[in-house]
Order: C-alpha cells, then sequence, then structure tokens
C-alpha cells in the first residue's frame, strides 16, 4: 500500500483556478468562452470543470474553511499486486 498525498485545486502549483472562480463557473449558465474570457482562462479549462475533469471533488456547497485541509490530507491508494491475505484474518 502506498499514500500519496494529493495536490489537488490551489495546492498543485500548476493552478489556475481558485476556489471562486470554479464556483462561479458551476453556478454560470455563460458559455465556456465568455467565462473564459472574464477569468483568464482557456475555454477548455472552462469546459473541464463543467464536465467533471478538473475540480470534481468541488460542489456549489463547499466549504472553503476545510477546503485546504481537505485536499492536503492523504489519499490510500491501494496496488493491484498487494498481498491481501493479512487481511483475510
Amino acid at each position: 500500500m502506498a499514500v500519496r498525498r494529493d495536490k489537488r485545486g490551489t495546492l498543485n502549483h500548476n493552478c489556475k483556478l481558485d476556489l471562486r472562480k470554479v464556483r462561479s463557473i458551476l453556478g454560470s449558465a455563460r458559455s465556456n468562452a465568455a467565462l473564459a474570457r472574464e477569468l483568464g482562462v482557456s475555454p477548455a479549462a472552462v469546459s473541464n470543470v463543467r464536465t467533471g475533469r478538473t475540480w470534481s471533488w468541488i460542489d456549489e456547497d463547499w466549504d472553503d474553511d476545510e477546503s485546504e485541509e481537505r485536499a492536503a490530507r492523504p489519499t490510500l491508494v491501494l496496488s493491484p499486486s498487494a498481498d491481501w491475505s493479512m487481511c483475510l484474518g
């Protein structure tokens, strides 16, 4: 088993969006191109948020106070070659 820390959202050094921008994308009916111009990102970035390709762990009810803490929590990654015999008791 390996533990990895996800660098999701603003913890990722390549981040172009923040929670405020993601919420505005998710809550808007405007076109991808119009939102992209307003937010200073590409239309593909807006589309990726809307389709869940990126920022899929965010919804409109996400709590900003816990966002960085949740994103920094370790995530358990199970290897397909893990020895499961120890789990069988």
